[in-house]
């Protein structure tokens, strides 16, 4: 009777978030580049060039992001299974290689972009960008996710993670 009421009120709770708080957290799809294109002042031009690069480079990494899930998920059932140093060396060799790869393309993704913003906007972006980093360089500062309150009674973060 207790899971009964409990995964009823958790439904319940779910329910009551309403829409309008969710949309100004969570824009979906496109809400960094409206960001950017908010704070740097881009032109519609940068815009659709920075989506174009931005769509360039998401099923890429998309897939090198599963790549890499599945290698480390393979090397940690290796440590399990007792595999020889050698298997290990190899598959930890190989999540490595797939983890520079993924650096390589974000990298060369902001060399894109870097290339289609102004000296000017460079300067705000670094300042977003080091202040965004700050503020999730450690995953749990980021309190959205366990559902805490800032100073006005709304949720204090505005990402995903």
């Amino acid at each position: 009777m207790k899971k009964l009421s409990f995964a009823l009120l958790a439904i319940f709770c779910l329910m009551a978030v309403s829409p309008v708080t969710q949309a100004r957290h969570h824009k979906g799809k496109g809400h960094h580049i409206e960001r950017m294109q908010h704070n740097l002042g881009l032109t519609q031009e940068q815009t659709k060039q920075i989506k174009n690069i931005h769509h360039k480079y998401k099923s890429k990494i998309k897939s090198q992001r599963k790549a890499i899930k599945a290698a480390k998920a393979s090397l940690s059932k290796s440590f399990v299974n007792n595999a020889s140093d050698a298997t290990l060396k190899s598959k930890f060799s190989e999540y490595n290689a797939l983890k520079s790869q993924l650096e390589q393309m974000r990298f060369d993704q902001k060399l894109e972009m870097n290339q289609v913003l102004t000296p000017e906007q460079r300067k705000k972006h670094k300042v977003y960008a080091k202040r965004h980093k700050k503020h999730h360089k450690n995953k749990k500062s980021c309190d959205w996710k366990r559902g805490k309150k800032g100073k006005k009674g709304k949720k204090s973060c505005h990402c995903k993670k």
